[in-house]
């Protein structure tokens, strides 16, 4: 294990209670500025998006009539259950790569974590919001809030300390050599 490594403290915590994962449509609404925003950056950088919309003047009623027909294809009650009981199964093994990094991140904080249809799979503001979309098998779901709250924890750090590091790379190099990869079997290095 590369000695760089940034690390986490005991983390005791229990997963599914250490995330408020929630569905608010008033919240995917106001989050629509964001992903427009965002739009050309996504096609710049090649990032996979789901944005079902002609254009990006989107008015209030075009979201919510959207949002029922996407409702039919994902509830979104359905998959909170799915990721909150991946989770709990994945817990202890979560916790204890985790653990790894024990030394250097502060975890002290419930992550607000927002699902979201429209845009790219995951995004974060800072210092505990974690954005993703519900588009996904609740694997890759769980996969993404834990890859956007350690992009929350290398931040959090780089602005309490003199760490610098790239956090894309950081967060890959966490997930592949705590053996987390062995858990999200899918997870693609950035």
């Amino acid at each position: 294990m590369r000695g760089s490594l940034v690390a986490f403290p005991s983390l005791k915590f229990i997963m599914s209670k250490y995330f408020d994962i929630k569905y608010d449509e008033k919240i995917i609404i106001k989050e629509m500025t964001e992903v427009v925003e965002s739009l050309d950056f996504f096609k710049k950088n090649n990032i996979r998006i789901y944005f079902p919309f002609e254009d990006k003047n989107i008015t209030e009623e075009v979201i919510v009539s959207q949002l029922e027909k996407d409702k039919i294809e994902n509830n979104p009650d359905q998959i909170l259950k799915e990721v909150d009981d991946f989770l709990k199964i994945n817990e202890d093994e979560i916790k204890s790569l985790l653990e790894r990094y024990n030394d250097k991140f502060l975890i002290n904080k419930q992550f607000k974590v927002f699902l979201n249809y429209y845009g790219c799979d995951g995004y974060y503001y800072f210092p505990d919001t974690i954005v993703v979309n519900l588009r996904h098998k609740a694997e890759y779901i769980a996969e993404t809030i834990i890859h956007e709250m350690i992009h929350l924890l290398i931040e959090d750090l780089q602005k309490n300390s003199d760490y610098s590091k790239e956090n894309e790379q950081e967060v890959d190099c966490i997930f592949v050599e705590s053996g987390l990869k062995k858990i999200f079997k899918d997870y693609l290095v950035q």
